[in-house]
């Protein structure tokens, strides 16, 4: 069965598309801490572009390799809010992730091994009468603070097998390899679907316009077009103190053309 050690300031981290201008964010931080005061809170991102569960296993997919084992991590991007889909806690080895049924388990998969997921069926948990449009209040916030409390992830409800999404595959033709932009950083860089365990590229490549391989930007001139692998390990496309995005119009879905060394 899946355990979870009562520590004595638990690790919560924090992912939503609500942004920080309104006040959604801190309204479940209060909720979380009205239930366990001693939980230790980590913002991880909350401008994610609305409703994209893609940009949210980007992130996740990024973040949750470099916390500790006991760390529970809740996400709230719900486009399916106040319909009959799941609420879902995963377990695995690296911890426990608070979030829809709505596939972004999937994308986090390789990273973040699931051992057993539950689907939550406890309303004597959850705040009363959950609203149909904010259940990151209602449910996700006490649920999550519960089991920072110690509460057994297996008494939350009822095993489930989560939907999946994943990310969409590149394709490799001999030394060539074919992607597609997923999406861009506050810089204007362009991550693609392309890992770095396919080695340095010869080429780079959108339509006509190349981007010089590189290991550093510094490496050449201010402007530069260039590729690299990024700290996340998916091909990057960027211009050295610039954006890519907006000086060459890129778009998420974009193909993106390499050849290998």
């Amino acid at each position: 069965m899946a355990s979870n050690p009562i520590t004595a300031s638990p690790l919560i981290t924090l992912t939503s598309d609500f942004g920080l201008s309104d006040p959604y964010v801190g309204i479940m931080k209060g909720v979380i801490l009205n239930i366990c005061p001693h939980a230790r809170l980590v913002d991880l991102v909350h401008d994610l572009p609305p409703q994209s569960l893609l940009d949210a296993g980007l992130a996740l997919f990024s973040a949750l390799p470099y916390f500790s084992p006991d760390t529970i991590h809740l996400v709230v991007v719900d486009p399916g809010v106040g319909t009959n889909r799941s609420a879902l806690v995963a377990c695995g080895p690296r911890g426990i992730v608070v979030c829809p049924d709505n596939g972004l388990i999937g994308y986090v998969e390789s990273v973040f091994p699931i051992a057993q997921c539950f689907a939550v069926d406890r309303p004597d948990l959850t705040l009363p009468i959950p609203s149909r449009t904010f259940h990151g209040r209602d449910v996700f916030a006490p649920i999550t603070a519960h089991l920072a409390k110690g509460l057994a992830p297996e008494s939350i409800g009822p095993a489930l097998e989560p939907q999946r999404l994943t990310f969409p595959q590149a394709q490799r033709h001999g030394n060539a390899i074919s992607g597609e932009i997923l999406a861009f950083d506050r810089f204007g860089n362009a991550l693609v679907n392309i890992r770095s365990g396919e080695g340095p590229m010869r080429s780079v490549s959108v339509g006509l316009q190349a981007f010089t391989w590189a290991q550093t930007f510094a490496e050449h001139p201010i402007g530069t077009p260039i590729s690299y692998f990024g700290s996340s390990g998916w091909l990057e496309l960027a211009v050295n103190q610039g954006s890519a995005h907006l000086q060459y119009g890129l778009m998420v879905g974009q193909r993106v053309e390499g050849v290998r060394q």
